[in-house]
């Protein structure tokens, strides 16, 4: 129901308590803390849910919309050209102050095809390669972040310890592309269904269109995989466009290319780490260097000097820090405005920054001659952070058998995070056969505070997994000439559904308040299973994705 019915009886004033109500007993909850059944399950089974590409009115048209040739590129002059002509188109609808050039016709594919019949020019853009955001994206200068002790007399003795971490590129890949169906009314409201996570977004940026005071009502539809990429809705705006244009319901579905190679992506990062462990085999300092493009920023409309007076993405801070106990420690965070769009993608920065700082640890581990675990346990605080990752860590450890032999050809990794205040570790277990990484099973233990629904909190944790895996093995955009070359999955790969292992999600509880749980097991599982490779090959993998030279 909604809160208005809620308080819909309510009469007078209302009066806050003097005194603050007891709370209920956790032992007494009748629904947290156990698995409740979803609503949309059967809908999806068998196949009546409604999702963006679904969307239908009556008298409807389909639109398609022109690209630029490469990021950055700007619509200099446009005419309809024969499309006006081509079968089953109704309007060719073109704004150049908008840079926008689309077509509606009687269908999809009789719009989609008649938009190589337009006559365009776009001038401009970048003409950067992937090696080119390699260049630009260096570690090394940059904002101070966070300094506690003297690194450089801790990083003067001991055994000095340096790894340098690249992660690429990558794409949400969701299952669904963008898809959109506008009715505007003429001087009227303007509604909208669309696959979209953030609907007031939606609502924004067709104020900023068709006017502030404009009404908009938007029905998000289900989602197809988001992942950030369905924050906004590009694709509502252009079927506003067009059904503005010819007074008719207009939808707009991305094709599988439009979304790999004109969407805004994972930005890439280069991490630069020295550190240095005593005769004693403790950690007596750590110096991080990172470097990345925009995440938050990128998808914002701040001014660049305000985002270079800041000197770092808020989005890029999410794992970003070492959760140890040690006497000295320095982070260095350089942020790069990349020619290539770059935005959310699921968990911000936690997969790339704890792929880094979870290799590293296993690096000071073996330079140590310690056990990996034994390791990370060892530098624990004695705080609230430190007790929960100390428990996350021993319970999955154990679950995983940790210790115990495997089969021959196999090893296991760990790696751990915490993020959104959510603790959690994960063990991968893997072999190497003719140079690629199989992962047999994963273990992960989360604490994320107070568990709502544990079968919700699993499915996240298991999905998590997937998506941190496919991106481990998998997963990397290629630029060539200011435009992605990958266009569809038989160039950007996926983790295959043969490939996916077996997860086992063992869920620790502390504190009465919940946390964050679809995004900080991403963070982990990267790195365990490239620490498992080390321990399986003698190879240490600092790129994502991990591919190894032998096995």
């Amino acid at each position: 129901i909604g809160y208005a019915q809620v308080v819909a009886g309510k009469q007078g004033e209302w009066v806050i308590p003097e005194a603050t109500p007891t709370l209920k007993a956790q032992r007494d909850f009748k629904r947290i803390g156990r698995a409740m059944p979803r609503t949309d399950f059967r809908d999806k089974v068998l196949g009546t849910a409604t999702y963006g590409y679904d969307a239908r009115l009556p008298g409807m048209l389909f639109g398609a919309v022109a690209r630029p040739p490469r990021f950055g590129a700007r619509l200099v002059s446009a005419s309809a050209g024969a499309a006006g002509r081509q079968p089953g188109v109704v309007r060719v609808v073109i704004d150049l102050k908008a840079g926008f050039a689309g077509i509606a016709a009687q269908t999809r594919t009789q719009a989609r095809a008649a938009l190589s019949s337009l006559e365009l020019r776009w001038e401009g853009g970048t003409t950067a390669s992937s090696a080119d955001l390699d260049a630009q994206i260096q570690a090394g200068s940059g904002s101070v972040l966070r300094r506690r002790g003297n690194v450089r007399s801790a990083l003067s003795g001991g055994t000095v310890v340096q790894g340098e971490y690249r992660t690429p590129l990558a794409a949400h890949a969701h299952l669904e592309p963008l898809a959109a169906l506008a009715d505007v009314k003429a001087g009227g409201r303007i509604e909208v269904w669309a696959s979209t996570q953030y609907p007031q977004m939606v609502i924004d940026d067709l104020r900023d269109v068709f006017g502030k005071d404009r009404e908009v009502l938007v029905h998000p539809t289900q989602l197809g995989g988001g992942f950030g990429r369905k924050a906004g809705q590009h694709a509502a705006l252009e079927a506003a466009r067009l059904s503005a244009a010819v007074g008719k319901p207009v939808h707009v579905g991305w094709t599988r290319e439009e979304d790999l190679q004109h969407a805004f992506y994972r930005p890439p990062t280069h991490h630069v780490l020295r550190g240095s462990v005593g005769t004693d085999g403790r950690l007596r300092g750590v110096e991080q260097f990172t470097a990345g493009g925009d995440i938050i920023w990128g998808q914002t409309g701040i001014p660049e000097f305000v985002r270079d007076a800041l000197g770092f993405d808020p989005g890029g801070l999410l794992g970003q820090f070492m959760p140890y106990d040690f006497p000295a420690y320095r982070v260095v965070n350089r942020r790069e405005a990349l020619p290539v769009p770059t935005g959310y993608w699921r968990g911000l920065g936690v997969l790339p920054n704890t792929f880094a700082l979870e290799s590293f640890m296993d690096e000071l581990a073996h330079a140590a001659g310690a056990d990996p675990l034994a390791f990370r346990l060892r530098h624990l605080g004695s705080g609230e952070d430190g007790r929960r990752l100390r428990a996350v860590l021993e319970r999955a450890a154990q679950a995983a058998g940790w210790g115990t032999p495997l089969p021959a050809g196999r090893a296991r990794g760990v790696a751990c995070c915490l993020d959104l205040g959510t603790a959690s570790a994960l063990v991968a277990e893997v072999s190497v056969q003719e140079g690629r990484v199989q992962v047999h099973r994963v273990t992960v233990a989360a604490d994320p505070g107070l568990v709502i629904n544990p079968d919700g909190a699993r499915l996240q944790v298991q999905g998590s997994v997937m998506m941190a895996l496919s991106s481990a093995l998998h997963e990397e955009l290629t630029i060539q000439d200011g435009r992605v070359v990958e266009s569809n999955f038989d160039r950007y790969r996926l983790l295959p559904m043969r490939d996916a292992p077996p997860v086992e999600v063992l869920l620790v509880e502390s504190g009465d308040e919940p946390q964050g749980m679809g995004e900080p097991v991403m963070g982990p599982a990267a790195a365990a299973v490239a620490n498992a490779v080390f321990t399986l090959t003698g190879e240490r993998l600092r790129t994502l994705p991990l591919r190894p030279s032998q096995g």
